[in-house]
């Protein structure tokens, strides 16, 4: 079992909860006991192990009392992080996130309760999360998508669910392929001439980017029809190109995932070096990875067997439930 190397462990806050009267760390203790009996009591589900506290100490400790059950945190599916949702607009969260991903490298979170803007922050650090916002919202806001029938508005909707969703993984692509830009640039006076041919520059640069980005998606769509089971000539007549042509797009090496290659795309055109090209490559991104986010939302419920597995080589720029 893998070493989890933990920075040295505070005495964790001395909380009761008035509902238990219980401390954290007896929490913790219970939380680990809780795992290890419902495995033994039921060897064959899935049941996932939850990374609890109240400050950066009592996570550390939980993680140390999983490494003493002989739990290996980083060889299990995935580990559920609990009790961040209501801190999400402060910096704690990140740094509870950050210290666990270094504490045990490889672990796949899953993150409870999870805002965009969240995401946005250190959605980099997790395997998946998920968010009530999306019925929260139909419900208060009494939406209903038309052509929907049975339900007053569309709360329990998994058509409004992965609308909401690809809306959420749109707004973060652009965020997920930014470069890091100098954060004081020089405030030098130019002329008139020579700005007009710095927005120029940047105007044709976004035009490159915008070109570069068009053709990977379509390349990136071309290959996920071909892995979903269409013909080479099917996918030339839909995309007007020529079956040959189709055919070396196909046998062309994949780069990695699409939103390492548009980040790469972003440094090589120099798009995020000023506030407006940033924006509107972020914008660029959006448009043409909506469709492609989309389809890789789960199935509905029933379109598996209960016992089938999803194929874990299915491409994803993004897994949130």
């Amino acid at each position: 079992m893998g070493q989890v190397k933990l920075s040295p462990i505070r005495a964790a806050v001395p909380t009761v909860f008035a509902g238990t009267g219980l401390s954290v760390t007896e929490h913790l203790h219970r939380s680990v006991g809780n795992l290890l009996d419902l495995r033994s009591l039921a060897p064959d589900l899935p049941i996932a192990p939850t990374v609890q506290g109240f400050t950066r100490a009592d996570y550390e400790l939980c993680l140390d009392l999983y490494a003493k059950a002989g739990i290996d945190l980083a060889a299990e599916p995935i580990v559920a992080i609990g009790s961040v949702c209501r801190r999400q607009n402060t910096s704690e969260a990140a740094e509870i996130i950050t210290a666990i991903t270094d504490a045990v490298p490889g672990i796949r979170l899953h993150g409870f309760g999870i805002k965009t803007s969240g995401l946005a922050d250190y959605g980099s650090l997790l395997a998946s999360s998920d968010s009530t916002a999306w019925s929260d919202t139909a419900r208060k806001e009494k939406i209903l998508l038309p052509g929907c029938t049975g339900h007053i508005n569309c709360a329990n909707c998994l058509r409004w669910a992965f609308q909401w969703r690809e809306k959420v993984l749109a707004s973060l692509a652009g965020h997920a392929t930014r470069t890091p830009i100098c954060q004081n640039p020089s405030r030098r006076s130019v002329s008139r001439k020579l700005d007009r041919t710095t927005r120029t520059s940047h105007r044709l640069a976004l035009s490159g980017f915008r070109d570069e980005a068009a053709r990977l998606e379509r390349d990136t769509s071309i290959r996920w029809a071909h892995r979903d089971g269409m013909s080479v000539r099917q996918i030339a007549t839909l995309m007007d190109l020529s079956p040959a042509r189709v055919g070396q797009i196909l046998a062309e090496p994949d780069h990695g995932q699409l939103v390492d290659q548009l980040r790469a795309l972003r440094q090589k055109w120099g798009v995020d070096s000023e506030p407006a090209t940033r924006a509107a490559a972020d914008h660029i991104i959006a448009t043409l990875t909506a469709a492609e986010l989309a389809d890789t939302a789960p199935e509905p419920v029933g379109a598996r067997g209960h016992h089938e597995k999803a194929d874990p080589t299915d491409p994803a720029l993004f897994d949130i439930a």
